[in-house]
Order: structure tokens, then C-alpha cells, then sequence
């Protein structure tokens, strides 16, 4: 009796040691993929651990690991099997079916789990060769791999989740870094001198937008202005209007002869869009010593002469720029301007807008405003103009960059 209680004692310590050894490799386990998971190690490097701990301490003979990226699963572990023999699909109910052979994988090996976080599937895990030992069944076993699989994934998922916040809260102060740049490079809201004033709006559709217009002095009573909207919106129209607004300003200030004027702002341009983007402007020179305007509109919205009992709308010119290299056909038109003459130029984002209704805010409506309002001091002009597009839009979005200039001669 003392020799099997003795036994007994024996046995009970023994499989006492095994149970500590197991907990301890657990341990083990876990802490090597943890001290992994803070190393910013590579997803190669941790995965040769991973597998590494389930092959050598957790005795698992055969491995196949599916993760997804960027909508599609890859395999970035396997032992003992070729993961080229296996198509895994990603549908809604997660299909498993095989690329060639009779045997599929469900037949191939002896479990398989998947890691799911916010509802979404982070990983497929197939195992084969999961040994029952004293102390731990197979489905204890397998439970401590999900456990251990689901702390590796996690911590991958939340440090990418983290990164792309990192990375989207860089990018927005950049934008905003950008945005404040290009609004240096427009005018002021106003610009006056003792023959002219001029008042301006801009409301970008993003952050960034393509819209770009000026007005200077080039000499005593004569000025250059212009409105132009490049095509497009966001970062690529909007250094595309950098670049341009460099190039308009260097050539529109050394009084050129205005058809050689656009010639070169056609070139610049399609040397900066590759022929891939287009700008369309209405470009003049307003001569108070001559009471005249001179303009070419290319491509552009006409701009809105009002005289004293009619509208005139400035269309003459070419085609837009910056999509071939030569301009064909230029035109230009110089008409007579009087005290107290206004012009009215825009870009398209405001003939774009729609109401509750789905009804556009034409440019027939639009010349019936400026008609109307023609009289009212610039800065009201422009301030009543938006007020009145905001009520006619009422809750629908601005569906591109909005800017208009009002000019009154004095």
C-alpha cells in the first residue's frame, strides 16, 4: 500500500511538473510575442516567431496563415504546406475553396479559426498535427493559439489604426499649411485706387482649390486682371494655380500686347499640365487714360460688362490653355468704358450650384442679379451676392470652388 501511495505521489508531482512546464511555455509564449509586438519589428520577423513558438513549444506540425491587406488575403506563414495548392476568397460568408487537387482545406488539417476585430476578418488560421499530451487536450491547446494569435493581430491592427491617424492628422495640418500658402497668393478682399475699385470672394470647395484671380497696376491708370479656374479640384489644381499665379504675375506686370500676353500663359501652362489639365481665364487691361477694356476669354465664363443701360458679355477670345502647345485663332476686344461702368467676372462654381429642388442657379439668374444690384457699392455687391447664392442653395453642398470679382470704374 505505502509503495503505490508512493507511486500515486509520484505521479501526481509528475503531472503537477508537466502542468507548470505547459503554463510556463504559455507564458514564455506570450511574453516573446508581446516583447515582439514593442519592438516595431517587421510583420516577417514577427510572424517567424509566431510560427517559431508554435512549432517548437507548441509542437503544432503544419501551418497556414491568411491575413488581409488592402482587401485581399496573403499568406504570411506556412510550415509543411504550400499555400499556392489553396485560394482563399474573401466573400461575405467567407468561402474556402481550393485553386487545384481533390482535397480542400477544411480536409487538410485538423482546425482552422478566424480573427475577427470590429466585425471585420483580420486573419484565417489553419493548423494540422495539434498532439494531445497529458496535461492539455487539443482544444486547450487551440484555444491558448486563438488567444495568442488574437493578442499578435490585435496589437498589429490598433498600431496600424494609430499610424493611419498619425498619418491623417499630418496630412491635414499639411493641407492646412497649403491652404493658408495659397491664400496668401490671392489678393485681399479689396483693391482701390482713385479710378478703381475692386472687391473680391473666394469660397473653396475643399481645402485647396483651382481657382485664381488678381488685379494690379502696371502703370499710372492702367491695370491687368484676370479670373481663371483650373480644372479640377483639390492638391493638383491647386498647384497648378500656384504656379500659374507666379507666372501671370512675373508677365502681365511688363505690359505685354495682350495676345502675346495669353500666348505665353499658354505655354508656361502646358509645360507645367503636360497637356493633361485646362485653365480657362478672362484676362484684360483696363486703360483709364484711354477709357477702354481690353480682354480675351479663353475658354472661360463670359465676364458681365454693365454700362449704363445694357449688359455686355465679354466672350470673345480663344480656346482655354494649358492643353496644347500653340493657341490658334486669338482674339481680342477693346471697348469703351465710362465713370461708373462695373465688371463682373466669376468662375463656373457658381452657375454649378442646385437648390433643394435639384434647380440650378443659371447665368440668366445671375445676370438678373448684377443688373439689379449693379448700383450698390462693391464690398455689398459681393457680400449681398453670396448671401443670396446661400439662401438659394439652401442645406445642398457647394458642388465646386466659387470666386468672383466686381470692378467699378470711378
Amino acid at each position: 500500500m505505502r509503495e503505490q501511495s508512493t507511486k500515486s505521489i509520484d505521479i501526481q508531482l509528475s503531472e503537477a511538473n508537466q502542468i507548470i512546464s505547459t503554463k510556463k511555455e504559455h507564458l514564455s509564449a506570450v511574453l516573446q510575442i508581446s516583447g515582439a509586438l514593442t519592438q516595431n519589428l517587421s510583420l516577417h520577423d514577427l510572424f517567424a516567431i509566431y510560427q517559431d513558438i508554435l512549432i517548437n513549444q507548441l509542437k503544432i506540425d503544419k501551418i497556414l496563415f491568411y491575413v488581409s491587406q488592402n482587401s485581399e488575403w496573403n499568406c504570411l506563414c506556412h510550415y509543411n504546406t504550400d499555400p499556392n495548392n489553396y485560394d482563399i476568397q474573401s466573400y461575405y460568408d467567407y468561402k474556402i475553396a481550393p485553386k487545384s487537387g481533390s482535397s480542400s482545406l477544411l480536409k487538410d488539417f485538423e482546425a482552422y479559426f478566424s480573427i475577427k476585430l470590429n466585425n471585420q476578418s483580420l486573419a484565417f488560421v489553419f493548423l494540422g498535427g495539434i498532439n494531445n499530451d497529458v496535461v492539455e487536450s487539443k482544444n486547450e491547446r487551440l484555444e491558448f493559439i486563438k488567444s495568442l494569435t488574437y493578442l499578435m493581430m490585435s496589437s498589429i491592427e490598433n498600431k496600424r489604426l494609430i499610424q493611419e491617424e498619425i498619418a491623417k492628422i499630418y496630412y491635414e495640418r499639411e493641407i492646412s499649411n497649403a491652404t493658408v500658402a495659397q491664400m496668401m497668393l490671392l489678393p485681399i478682399d479689396a483693391f482701390e485706387t482713385q479710378k478703381l475699385k475692386a472687391y473680391f470672394n473666394y469660397i473653396p470647395h475643399k481645402d485647396i482649390g483651382g481657382d485664381y484671380y488678381d488685379i494690379f497696376e502696371i502703370k499710372d491708370n492702367k491695370y491687368v486682371f484676370c479670373m481663371c479656374d483650373v480644372a479640377g479640384k483639390g492638391i493638383s489644381a491647386g498647384l497648378i494655380m500656384s504656379n500659374f499665379q507666379a507666372t501671370f504675375r512675373i508677365y502681365a506686370s511688363q505690359d505685354l500686347p495682350i495676345k502675346d500676353l495669353i500666348t505665353i500663359l499658354n505655354e508656361k501652362a502646358y509645360i507645367t499640365t503636360k497637356g493633361e489639365k485646362q485653365i480657362t481665364l478672362i484676362l484684360g487691361y483696363i486703360d483709364l487714360n484711354e477709357s477702354t477694356i481690353e480682354y480675351i476669354n479663353a475658354g472661360h465664363n463670359p465676364a458681365f460688362l454693365l454700362k449704363k443701360d445694357e449688359l455686355i458679355e465679354l466672350a470673345v477670345g480663344s480656346t482655354f490653355i494649358g492643353m496644347f502647345d500653340e493657341l490658334f485663332s486669338i482674339k481680342s476686344e477693346k471697348l469703351t468704358i465710362n465713370s461708373g461702368d462695373v465688371l463682373f467676372t466669376y468662375t463656373d462654381g457658381l452657375t454649378d450650384i442646385v437648390n433643394n429642388e435639384g434647380q440650378e442657379f443659371t447665368v440668366e439668374l445671375l445676370k438678373q442679379y448684377v443688373i439689379d444690384n449693379k448700383d450698390k457699392e462693391v464690398i455689398t455687391f459681393i457680400n449681398d451676392l453670396h448671401s443670396y447664392v446661400y439662401s438659394y442653395k439652401n442645406d445642398m453642398p457647394y458642388p465646386d470652388d466659387i470666386s468672383s470679382m466686381f470692378i467699378r470704374i470711378k
